[in-house]
């Protein structure tokens, strides 16, 4: 049962840090692409696409 719960709170944690990273890459893409630097956008993008297949 103990095991059970490290488990599911880990997968839990896995989650959470994947949505944060997705997130963070999301507003980084957005603000770069503001600034112009589209060599710094494609690189994030591919970088999510790859996060999000996962």
């Amino acid at each position: 049962m103990n095991k059970r719960m490290n488990e599911r709170n880990a997968n839990s944690l896995f989650i959470r840090k994947k949505s944060e990273t997705i997130e963070n890459l999301k507003y980084q893409i957005k603000r770069y692409k503001a600034m112009g630097n589209g060599v710094k956008c494609q690189s994030l993008n591919n970088e999510l696409s790859k996060l999000l297949s996962l």
